[in-house]
């Protein structure tokens, strides 16, 4: 699992909350061994769960969303169990492997 972030336009690191919560969501629904940072993700996703659109309309990738005329986005963002199946990747490609 890879939550991966972004850049600020000054070539900084930016943290992306969307990116832990979703990883969090994937890791919450999965069975096995975990790390501690895996644990964390999956805490922190179900801590915030209800209030997920609400997280993703104030974090910065949804205020530029919204000012991009993208509101939709984010409602589409915040949707749990919306698919039965995530992306895996094995070698250089990514693959479906079901929930």
């Amino acid at each position: 699992m890879i939550a991966a972030g972004e850049r600020w336009h000054d070539g900084t690191i930016r943290f992306a909350i969307e990116d832990w919560l979703g990883a969090g969501a994937i890791i919450s629904r999965m069975v096995g061994n975990r790390s501690a940072e895996a644990e964390a993700a999956a805490a922190a996703f179900e801590r915030l769960r209800h209030t997920l659109h609400a997280i993703l309309s104030h974090c910065p990738s949804g205020r530029e969303l919204i000012d991009a005329g993208y509101p939709d986005d984010i409602d589409i963002a915040a949707e749990l169990d919306a698919d039965r199946a995530i992306p895996l990747l094995e070698r250089n490609a990514f693959t479906l492997a079901n929930l």
